[in-house]
């Protein structure tokens, strides 16, 4: 048999396998997404039980290379609020396209190699009720975001936010935008995320940008940082916590065999550049108080300096010289808060269901 047929079936092989594969996946995402979109509405009443969002499925069509979709969310909750600009009244809508694994090409331009169950793209949908996003995206999609799913329940994602203009309550906004990366193991729920936001002003007052980096699973969480900068300084917060995290399911009533929270050690320091404090402070006088840029950069330090002298007389903070620090160390039921013991139960009580002993 000459090599040239060999090769010739080979290759009919492999495009059968592949488009095969492509068909099976296409069915698994449309069997599944029912379930995964149940999950994620009993997190959204978890996480934002006061504002009412959901999230509905209002059009689903599945191809062989890939499926279209999309959805609609609603927020209904009493804390909404109807006159806001920037959050839309009505069912803010979101355009998904599936590409179907084994081998999503779109993957693969993207650096992700390797068999995936599929690459999936999200973006704002162009309606009515987004008009204002779009306005303040001069056009272009406001929010878009890119996850690869792997057979073996884990992902990589990411999330752009556009570059924003919008006037809000009489005041003009600039944010530069933001993106983050995520990888999550839906077995295990080990999650990293490093977001990064860009640089955001009011009336023409620069207010800084900063970031963001998270590690978390039901036994710990990480953040490590949390920096915000602007040109007169950082505040930087790191923390790591250990105990028992479950994830309790929302749709069920909380009753005396719920799982609570637990925590068995908490490290975390806060660090705040006094001048960045002055800063920021000073521009909140001049935005929301109207008070001229001069008054304000007089009465900033005074303000700063008052707060700081309430929180070193609590022994909550300490002067560092250039930095205000809030230093915190818990374990094996003790509590110290820049190096003086304290009473361990003022942090357990800041714990969901502290302070309950039953």
């Amino acid at each position: 048999m000459k090599k040239s047929a060999i090769a010739g079936g080979i290759a009919v092989v492999l495009v059968v396998g592949w488009l095969g594969g492509t068909w099976y996946t296409g069915k698994r995402l449309q069997a599944e997404a029912p379930e995964r979109l149940a999950e994620l509405n009993q997190r959204l009443v978890q996480v934002y039980p006061a504002y009412g969002m959901k999230i509905e499925q209002l059009s689903y069509v599945r191809g062989l290379f890939s499926s279209h979709a999309r959805y609609g969310l609603t927020m209904v909750g009493k804390n909404r609020d109807a006159s806001d600009p920037v959050l839309p009244a009505g069912v803010l809508q979101v355009d998904v396209t599936a590409y179907h694994g084994p081998f999503p090409l779109q993957a693969l331009s993207h650096g992700i190699v390797g068999p995936r169950l599929a690459w999936v793209h999200s973006e704002i949908a162009q309606t009515d009720a987004a008009k204002a996003l779009f306005a303040a995206a001069h056009g272009k999609t406001p929010v878009s975001s890119n996850i690869a799913f792997s057979y073996g329940g884990k992902t990589q994602s990411t999330l752009d936010v556009a570059p924003l203009d919008f006037t809000y309550k009489g005041h003009k906004i600039v944010f530069g935008g933001a993106q983050s990366h995520s990888k999550f193991n839906r077995a295990t729920q080990d999650l990293q995320s490093t977001t990064e936001f860009a640089s955001l002003s009011v009336d023409g007052t620069d207010l800084g940008g900063g970031q963001v980096s998270i590690q978390a699973n039901p036994q710990s969480l990480a953040i490590d940082p949390l920096i915000w900068k602007t040109g007169k300084g950082e505040g930087r917060f790191m923390m790591t916590a250990k105990g028992q995290f479950p994830q309790n399911d929302p749709a069920q009533p909380a009753d005396a065999n719920t799982a609570k929270p637990t925590l068995d050690s908490l490290s975390a320091k806060l660090v705040l550049s006094k001048a960045m404090l002055n800063e920021l402070t000073a521009s909140y006088l001049v935005i929301a108080q109207g008070v001229s840029r001069q008054d304000a950069d007089k009465a900033a330090p005074r303000q700063v300096n008052g707060v700081a002298g309430v929180g070193m007389m609590l022994g909550l903070i300490r002067d560092d010289g250039a930095n205000l620090v809030t230093d915190v160390q818990y374990g094996k039921g003790k509590l110290s808060i820049n190096g003086h013991e304290r009473d361990a139960g003022e942090l357990e009580q800041m714990l969901p269901g502290g302070g309950n002993s039953n």
